[in-house]
Formats: structure tokens, C-alpha cells, sequence
């Protein structure tokens, strides 16, 4: 549900339209809790959100139409442009503010106060640059980007929507960067220092206005405790130097949890390959995000899984997913089944690997190829026609473009 551009200019010039969007939106909050904690059914929940679905189509038809109040900025002058601006956006709460209306009177070249015509821009070739420097910043989005990345690869079956909620607001960060070069280099100096040692598990504190990681006497890192990690999420997402991004409390509480060793009571590094306890991640991941054909062998050795949780299992193809059930269903008759001693029927499973590269041993397997075509077919290849000598025309008759050729 949205209520910008467009819709707030019609609430503007028409309150009523303004609480009924505030009666909806209440409406669609209760929908979601009541279902959440329970009160409802999800048929119930489906049946009254349907009904207000409905009405916010009503709505939007009615606060959209041409009638409901529209404004139109001016462009005979620099003054009456930036007046329409400010009535037909700031005002109405459209879009913008005073304070982005004088950095748009700077560029354009109007008083910021009175908006008077300056006669030229009253910017300099360092904002040029600034901005520059800030767009470049900006489009190193992978960076931010790769934070995801671990995160999930770190706790796909474990807390997968808690650490998606804590690692896209760094995206959305370093997107925010537009036209501050100071604010941008220092995001980005963030993303690449403290924010990934924090991610790392590593105490990370703010002295004299920067930012360290701690190590102990003998030059290692020191690992945060959960405590520590809790407080470093606010000052580095939240606080004076950090991201100025929110964050959710109680996905950084599932986040903590999912993270802290229990036989050291700290905080794990997600980034360690030697790691064995939490955050060391599912199978698939490891393979798929860096993993080296050694990672392969070495799963393979230990009889690990591609798929062994509730999130990666979806991506196991449909037949494999099928005989898990099949399985999970046979072993469910062993345990119910009265007689011990009798034998309980076998899962049907189906095949899933290719016949041609089954062991020799096995009944099913066959060599590629073998039964396409007999060891006698023979390739028939169909008779190009040719004219009796008779009809054949004379050389050139019809040129040395014909046909036929010559």
C-alpha cells in the first residue's frame, strides 16, 4: 500500500481521502496480526483481504481521477518554477523537501531563501567532482552485495530472513550515496573495514572518530561476545560515523543466536573454512559460493548432503524430492508397523541418475547410444534428380544466370 506522488496530492486537497487511507491501512495491520498470532485462519485472512483489495481499487480509482485535484509546475521564470515546485511537491508531501529545494535553487541558479533569479548556477567544479566521486562509490554496489551473499551461504537453513533483513540495508546504503563524497568514501571505507570485520564476528569499536578492530597480546583477532555483537550492530548500522541505516532488533537477536559457538560463547566467523559449528553453512552453498572440486571431494567423503535442510531443498530437483518423501514414508511404516519381524514394503523410489553412467554391475545400465540404431542400419542418402540427356538445355542457352548453370 502506497500513498505518494499522486495519491498525496489528492489527499492534499481532500482530507477525507487521507483518513480513509489511514482507516485501510489499520485494517490491513490487523489482517496481518491476527494471522500472525493466530486469532484467524488463513481462509479468513484470505477472504477479508480479497474484500480489502476491492476497496483500495475503489480508492485508488477514485483518488487518481482528474478530479480529485492536480497541480502543474510552471517554467516561465526561475522564481515562479521554484514557487510551483514547492507548492506542487514539498507542500502537498509529494516528494522533496526545503532542504533538497535549495540544493535544486543552487544548481539552477536561484536564491535559496527568496528564490530570486541568480542569473547563473552557484555551483563549482569541485561539486562536479564530488558527485563524480560519489557515483563511483555508488556503483561499487557489489560490494555491498557480496555481504548478502555470506550471509546467506552462512545461515541459509538457519535464519535465512533475520540475516536477509540485516545485509540488504548495506545495499541500500551505499545506494543512498548521491552527491556527499565524504559521506560515500566513508561508507565505503566502512563496507570494506569495520562492517566486514563485524560480519566476521570481530570486536569492532569507534575511537577518536574511526573505527578498529581489536586483537589480543599475540596480534589475533579477538572474537566479539553475543553482547558485543548485539551493541556493534547499532553503533555500525545506526550510529555517529556508521551506515544510517535501521535495522530490526529481533532479527539481529535470531542473527546473535544463530552465530554464537556454544563451547566458546562467541561469536563465530563466517568466513572460515575450518569452521565446523554454527554459520558453517549448507553443503550447497559452500559448493555453490567459492566452493574448489577438492570442497567437492571432500563432501563427498564425509557423506554430506546437497540438500539437507527445509530452505536449500527447494532447490533439489522434483524426482529427488519425491523419493525423500518416499523414504520418509517407509520409515514411518517401520515404526508403526505391529509385527517387527514381518517385513514392511519397500520405498519405490525413482531413478534419478542417467543409465549410461550407472557401474556396469547395475541391470539398468547401458551403453550410450546402443539403442538408437541397429549394427546393421546403413545411412541412405537420397538421389540428387538428373534430367535425361535429351531435355538438357545447351550450354549458356539461357545465359550465364540460369538455372541450371552453365
Amino acid at each position: 500500500m502506497q500513498d505518494s506522488l499522486d495519491t498525496k496530492v489528492s489527499q492534499h486537497f481532500d482530507p477525507e481521502l487521507k483518513e480513509r487511507f489511514a482507516r485501510l491501512t489499520l485494517r490491513a495491520n490487523d489482517v496481518h496480526y491476527d494471522l500472525a498470532e493466530g486469532d484467524i485462519r488463513r481462509h479468513e485472512a484470505l477472504a477479508r483481504g480479497r474484500a480489502l483489495v476491492r476497496e483500495l481499487s475503489d480508492y485508488y480509482h477514485e483518488a487518481l481521477s482528474p478530479d480529485k485535484g492536480s497541480v502543474a509546475l510552471r517554467f516561465d521564470g526561475v522564481e515562479s518554477h521554484m514557487r510551483s515546485m514547492v507548492e506542487a511537491c514539498v507542500e502537498t508531501g509529494a516528494k522533496g523537501s526545503m532542504g533538497k529545494m535549495a540544493t535544486y535553487a543552487r544548481y539552477l541558479g536561484a536564491d535559496p531563501e527568496t528564490f530570486e533569479d541568480l542569473g547563473a548556477p552557484k555551483y563549482e567544479r569541485a561539486d562536479d567532482e564530488g558527485v563524480q566521486v560519489a557515483v563511483t562509490v555508488k556503483t561499487a554496489v557489489g560490494v555491498a552485495g557480496a555481504f548478502a551473499q555470506r550471509g546467506v551461504k552462512a545461515l541459509r537453513n538457519d535464519a535465512i530472513k533475520a540475516v536477509t533483513e540485516l545485509t540488504y540495508p548495506v545495499t541500500q546504503s551505499q545506494l543512498q550515496a548521491k552527491h556527499d563524497p565524504v559521506e560515500a568514501m566513508g561508507k565505503r571505507d566502512l563496507l570494506h573495514g569495520a562492517a566486514r570485520a563485524h560480519w566476521r564476528g570481530r570486536r569492532v569499536v569507534r575511537e577518536n572518530g574511526a573505527w578498529e578492530t581489536l586483537r589480543d597480546e599475540r596480534g589475533g583477532y579477538v572474537q566479539a561476545t553475543p553482547e558485543e555483537w548485539r551493541e556493534q550492530f547499532g553503533a555500525i548500522y545506526s550510529g555517529e560515523g556508521g551506515l544510517n541505516v535501521a535495522i530490526g532488533e529481533e532479527h539481529v537477536a535470531t542473527v546473535t543466536e544463530a552465530l554464537t559457538d556454544p563451547a566458546t560463547g562467541r561469536i563465530v566467523d563466517m568466513e572460515d573454512s575450518t569452521n565446523r559449528g554454527p554459520g558453517r553453512g549448507c553443503t550447497l552453498d559452500r559448493l555453490a559460493y567459492g566452493g574448489t572440486f577438492d570442497d567437492v571431494l571432500a563432501a563427498a567423503s564425509q557423506g554430506e548432503k546437497l540438500f539437507s535442510g527445509r530452505q536449500d531443498l527447494a532447490f533439489a530437483p522434483y524426482s529427488l524430492r519425491g523419493n525423500l518423501k518416499e523414504l520418509e514414508a517407509y520409515e514411518r511404516r517401520q515404526e508403526r508397523a505391529a509385527d517387527p519381524t514381518r517385513p514392511v514394503p519397500g520405498p519405490e523410489l525413482e531413478r534419478i541418475a542417467v543409465k549410461d553412467v550407472l557401474a556396469e554391475a547395475d541391470s539398468s545400465a547401458k551403453v550410450r547410444g546402443a539403442n538408437r540404431r541397429t549394427g546393421r542400419a546403413k545411412a541412405v542418402r537420397a538421389g540428387r534428380y538428373q534430367a535425361p540427356a535429351e531435355q538438357q538445355p545447351e550450354a549458356n542457352a539461357l545465359g550465364d544466370n540460369d538455372y541450371f548453370g552453365s
